[in-house]
């Protein structure tokens, strides 16, 4: 949790929002919308008028609702805290949540204010805040110029120039009969009009003056009369050019209807052929700039026509024209598209380096990824090499790579340019780019690599840190040991010795990660990433997924270093127990799918192996991920798995003689987790402890952020213990339940003998060819017997299992595989029993029938849950059962269960838990 939420409104849970608006000082808290069934693992869930008075809060809203709640605050601006404590040294990240896109977000003020404590020294910084929004505008003049004009036509232009106010002009025109007013006179006409409108100056003095400009008769006819002759000329240029005069600017209220106008007679002419390809794509772009224009993107679909009866013109000079309309069109793309890969293969040997490296970009932009298109562009690659320039050749590359595009002839021609020209490249992104193409593609070319090589070599101290990242990071990732070794490492070394504090956090991580990859341990940098400053600089980035990969590289090399170098002193970062969504590899799946059979007949059937298996204690990244792995344990594994619950079941002996009335349950996980490494060398625990004590242990998962083990621990009270340690990266699981002063009360003995005997029950049962959804039935029977042989419950048992009562008491399935990690893979693979929908037998985590070589955990618990007795005593068919003035005497009294650890053998089972069961 971060401190400065709890300090603010005192909201320990997790996943929970605050909000305070600044003009009212009114609270608002937004908390998580869980389901009900959560209430069996993390307590009774506290409705929102509880919460509202356990915070002293003026509102409570659900999160999912943060969007609509604050839109009805119309915020000016939502001032969000992130930033990095110089005194704590604590990060606070940014709050994020759906709809946060929609508000304005300031993330700079709050920080200080809160964080620093520097409220009293900017006391109404907060309040007076107001965000500055600006916007500029460029316009752009046109220059337009129509040449061979008779005299007297450049008689009444050169009058045009002469006039200075738009009340001139109008007299000018009055003056000038209608056959001499022919469609070039009417555009000068035009244009004039509009360049005195549009004068800054004269805009400004009629502002000052209090005479804002106004559509008026006169103007209004002068404009309809111009825009008539235009479109009813022949001259289509002048059409077009009219157009862009008016594509500027305008004060009038009809300006809109004027271009419609236009817009429409040019569409007559686009599909009559009276416009040239070049013209075609200029009308593309005017009338996509037209948003105010009715139905423009209808239109300019429309024009494909125009270009299609063109095709035969469209040449090496004019083909970038219509390439850089496709981010325009939308219905015509493809159409268009298809158009220019035919006309591409017959001019694509004359296009210039510059035109391939903008088609890269425009393919990437308008997503038309083409096979034919990328063959000839790459083709093109291939053929001139040689002849393209530095920049233009970075551009390509970087356009391969952003379209995942890589072929033979592309890899082809890198080799031969960085073979003859490595030595001699001025710009090193050059190959910094054909690196990271080949890093990107898994390209270990040789030639490449070794050019790149010496290129570091001979001019690695000039080259810029992002470079030098860029070109190094692939060695690592292709696995190439460079070939002069000596000079190679010791011109890297130099290049972050002098320049280490100048690399980004990212790109540094890289390199030393790199280094490990290699086998080259970078011990002597090592305190130059762990240390605070070097850390400031990573959190300091505050897009939440990029912080997120730097950690967990930063994690990888932690880990990486501690597993492979001896004299590495760490790990140096705490165990990650965050939960992530994994990227894999498709090629790895399918190889997975080809071998899997032949596997599968080596260790004795499909049900033996499962896949993508995430090791514990280690970073949450591919390179950890076991593609394919045994269910069936091996004999070392199990002495493994024998040592880790022989520490485990003394550390649970060792918290029983501890333990005393009127010390905290966090007290108890201490204990046993100092016990575990101390004694047994188990640095890991294979989950968070589970330490609750009285009513919280019907808790399935106390011992959470919510409710950390933080209870005082009362005589008399039920102990129920969950805690595990891990070794060598193989985990344990036990739970013992016992009474804190060490004497079983009636109440106590009844429950606690009800579910050892069902633990016994299943104990003696379970064996090679026996069905695990049977031994969970079992477990319930014997459970039911029990409880109404005590008097808690009446009827048949057979009934009671029908409805389903047995849930009730024990909602959780009866054990889980065990082993790389506490809740191994494994329990429902193709070919094996499904998952069953019964209440509590659809919590089963496998229905597998059991096999020697399996370990799995047997662990049957009997629970007093308010929620879940609520529910069965509103319910008929299950309080019948019930004897409610029983029940209501063990309302408080928490919960049982008894957990061990055991190996399936050929006759029954090994029970690898060491603790007493009384």
């Amino acid at each position: 949790q971060e401190p400065y939420f709890h300090w603010m409104f005192g909201v320990k849970e997790p996943d929970f929002y605050g909000v305070v608006e600044v003009s009212t000082a009114k609270t608002m808290l937004f908390m998580p919308r869980l389901p009900e069934d959560f209430a069996i693992w993390i307590g009774r869930l506290l409705s929102k008028d509880e919460f509202k008075k356990m915070y002293s809060v003026d509102e409570v809203h659900y999160v999912d609702d943060i969007a609509t709640v604050l839109k009805k605050c119309n915020p000016s601006v939502l001032l969000t805290l992130t930033g990095m404590n110089t005194d704590s040294g604590l990060t606070v990240r940014e709050a994020a949540f759906d709809g946060i896109n929609e508000f304005t977000v300031d993330n700079k003020l709050l920080h200080p204010e809160i964080a620093e404590c520097d409220y009293a020294k900017n006391e109404g910084r907060i309040c007076s805040h107001t965000p500055n929004i600006s916007k500029e505008r460029n316009e752009n003049s046109e220059n337009v110029t129509h040449v061979d004009n008779d005299t007297e036509t450049t008689e009444i232009i050169e009058g045009f120039n002469r006039c200075f106010t738009t009340k001139g002009l109008f007299l000018l025109l009055e003056t000038i009969p209608d056959e001499e007013v022919i469609p070039l006179v009417a555009f000068y006409a035009l244009k004039k009009l509009i360049e005195l409108e549009n004068n800054y100056e004269y805009r400004n003095a009629s502002v000052r003056n209090g005479e804002e400009f106004t559509e008026n008769f006169t103007r209004t006819a002068v404009f309809s009369r111009l825009i008539n002759t235009i479109a009813s000329g022949s001259e289509s240029t002048i059409i077009l050019d009219t157009l862009k005069v008016l594509s500027r600017e305008m004060f009038g209220s009809n300006s809109s209807m004027y271009r419609d106008k236009l817009c429409d007679e040019i569409l007559v002419r686009v599909t009559d052929g009276k416009f040239d390809v070049v013209q075609v794509c200029e009308i593309v772009r005017m009338l996509a700039s037209f948003m105010d224009a009715k139905n423009n993107a209808e239109n300019v679909d429309k024009l494909w026509v125009g270009l299609l009866d063109k095709e035969k013109e469209i040449t090496e000079k004019n083909i970038m024209e219509v390439f850089r309309i496709l981010p325009i069109l939308k219905q015509s793309r493809k159409m268009v598209f298809s158009l220019l890969e035919r006309k591409s293969r017959v001019v694509w040997w004359r296009l210039h380096g510059s035109a391939v490296a903008e088609i890269l970009s425009i393919i990437l932009e308008v997503k038309l990824f083409s096979p034919q298109m990328m063959v000839i562009l790459s083709r093109w690659t291939n053929t001139n090499i040689h002849a393209v320039s530095e920049d233009d050749l970075l551009e390509i590359v970087r356009g391969f790579c952003a379209l995942d595009y890589v072929d033979s002839g592309i890899a082809k021609a890198l080799e031969r340019y960085v073979k003859a020209k490595s030595s001699k490249v001025k710009n090193a992104a050059v190959l910094a780019a054909i690196m990271d193409y080949c890093g990107r593609f898994r390209l270990r070319s040789e030639p490449i690599l070794k050019g790149c090589e010496g290129y570091i070599i001979e001019h690695g101290q000039n080259l810029s840190p992002v470079t030098i990242k860029a070109m190094f990071a692939p060695f690592g990732i292709l696995n190439f040991q460079p070939s002069d070794s000596l000079k190679f490492w010791y011109a890297l070394e130099s290049i972050l010795d002098e320049k280490f504090v100048q690399f980004r956090p990212e790109d540094a991580i890289d390199v030393l990660l790199t280094c490990v990859y290699l086998g080259k341990f970078p011990l002597n940098f090592v305190q130059k990433i762990f240390n605070p400053y070097f850390l400031d600089r990573l959190h300091s980035y505050r897009d939440v997924n990029i912080l997120r990969q730097l950690r967990a590289k930063l994690k990888l090399f932690d880990t990486a270093m501690t597993l492979e170098c001896s004299q590495y002193r760490g790990p140096m970062l705490p165990r990650d127990h965050s939960a992530n969504s994994l990227w894999q590899d498709g090629r790895i799946h399918r190889m997975i799918n080809y071998i899997s059979e032949p596997l599968a007949d080596i260790t004795g059937g499909i049900e033996m192996l499962t896949t993508s298996v995430v090791l514990p204690h280690l970073p949450t990244l591919e390179l950890y991920v076991i593609d394919i792995i045994r269910v069936i344990k091996s004999d070392l594994e199990l002495e493994v798995l024998r040592y880790v619950n022989k520490i485990s079941s003394d550390a649970h002996i060792h918290v029983m003689r501890t333990i005393r009335s009127g010390m905290m349950e966090y007290q108890a996980e201490a204990t046993f987790l100092n016990y575990i490494y101390v004694v047994g060398g188990c640095r890991y625990h294979s989950y968070t402890c589970i330490c609750s004590s009285g009513e919280n242990g019907s808790l399935l998962h106390y011992g959470h952020a919510n409710s950390p083990n933080d209870k005082h621990i009362n005589d008399g009270d039920m102990c129920l213990f969950d805690m595990g340690g891990s070794y060598c990266g193989y985990s344990s699981d036990i739970t013992c339940s016992f009474p804190a002063n060490g004497k079983f009360t009636k109440d106590q003995v009844i429950i606690y003998n009800a579910v050892l005997n069902a633990n016994k029950a299943v104990m003696n049962a379970a064996k090679p060819g026996v069905s695990w959804v049977d031994m969970h039935k079992l477990a319930n029977r014997v459970l039911l017997t029990d409880l109404r042989d005590a008097g808690l419950l009446q009827g048949d048992v057979g009934e009671m299992m029908e409805a389903g009562l047995a849930a009730i008491f024990q909602p959780h399935g009866l054990g889980h595989f065990m082993g790389l990690d506490v809740h191994d893979v494994g329990g429902y693979l193709e070919g094996t029993p499904s998952r069953p929908t019964e209440p509590g037998l659809n919590k089963l985590r496998t229905a597998r029938v059991l096999e020697k070589g399996m370990v799995i955990t047997i662990e049957p618990g009997c629970y007093f849950s308010d929620v879940l007795l609520d529910k069965a005593l509103a319910n008929p068919k299950q309080a019948k059962f019930l004897v409610r003035q029983v029940i209501e005497r063990f309302r408080n009294f928490g919960g049982v269960r008894i957990e061990d650890d055991v190996i399936i053998m050929e006759d029954g089972v090994e029970n690898m838990t060491k603790v007493p069961r009384t």
